[in-house]
């Protein structure tokens, strides 16, 4: 696998200070994936706001700082919050509120697929996750690029 080309919109200072970066990059693989593997397909652009639900799904931790549930695939319908901009949207379990832990993506979701509609359309990409008081987790914010 090589990097073929960084998000133009990357910055290595913003990433090593833990600030907003455009963390994503195409890769070409070596070889081919197998044939049971489908890949998905790149939803429309479209204006998001605050209140809309997407689906994250990823392979990651359920419980930071552990291996529990390290490659079992799993996903969850997250809610939309704040503003959502043209690099990075953020996104909360509705039904801990940011309170306390709840559904989110954690360690080892990182680069995994978020969808939108019926599908299912790729809209964007995990980047990050932060636990209840924006501490370092997870089960609270989920940050994604698109």
């Amino acid at each position: 696998m090589r990097v073929i080309s960084r998000h133009p919109r990357f910055d290595q200072a913003s990433y090593a200070a833990s600030r907003a970066t455009a963390d994503v990059a195409l890769l070409k693989l070596s070889s081919p994936l197998p044939d049971i593997v489908v890949p998905a397909t790149l939803a429309a652009p479209r204006r998001v706001a605050a209140g809309d639900t997407l689906t994250i799904a990823g392979f990651g931790v359920t419980v930071a700082g552990t291996a529990r549930g390290l490659g079992l695939p799993r996903m969850a319908t997250l809610t939309m919050t704040g503003t959502p901009g043209s690099l990075q949207i953020r996104l909360y379990d509705i039904a801990t509120k940011n309170q306390h832990i709840g559904l989110g993506g954690c360690t080892g979701d990182s680069g995994a697929p978020v969808f939108d509609g019926d599908g299912p359309l790729v809209i964007g990409v995990i980047s990050w996750s932060t636990a209840p008081g924006d501490e370092e987790g997870c089960g609270d914010l989920t940050g994604l690029h698109r």
